[in-house]
């Protein structure tokens, strides 16, 4: 199939997947009694259903009009992020586990595999809570 694009496009591209995974806030250098007092509940073991975006922006293949293909973007998700931290405690994973730091390393996981077509990686860890890395001036949703 040859795909007719008129001259040259840029556009942006949004894909979501779901990360159901388990953390704490904490500092191990304090006492339960700071790390309570600075991270409340969240300092505690809880579980979050991630929801994980990532925006990325480029000119679509002129042959298939795809900007990533859904396959490759699919299987890269699954392999690293979906399969080696679904279901588990990020904190045993990551030396950072809130919606900031997850945001930070999910980036460097896909900047690896995308290179400069990935644009930002946001996380909402609740309703109340976006992260995003970096931060960019495009739309929140």
């Amino acid at each position: 199939m040859k795909v007719s694009l008129c001259g040259w496009i840029m556009l942006h591209l949004s894909k979501r997947f779901y990360l159901h995974a388990l953390h704490n806030l904490n500092n191990p250098d304090w006492s339960d009694e700071e790390n309570i007092r600075a991270f409340g509940k969240c300092y505690r073991l809880h579980g979050h259903d991630f929801k994980i975006e990532s925006m990325f922006k480029g000119e679509p293949d002129k042959e298939t009009g795809f900007l990533i293909h859904p396959d490759k973007f699919d299987s890269v998700i699954y392999e690293k992020i979906i399969d080696p931290y679904q279901g588990r405690n990020l904190n045993v994973l990551l030396p950072n586990p809130s919606g900031e730091g997850l945001s930070i390393a999910f980036y460097e996981i896909l900047k690896k595999e995308f290179g400069e077509k990935l644009v930002s990686v946001s996380v909402n860890e609740t309703l109340k809570n976006y992260f995003r890395y970096p931060p960019t001036n495009a739309s929140l949703y």
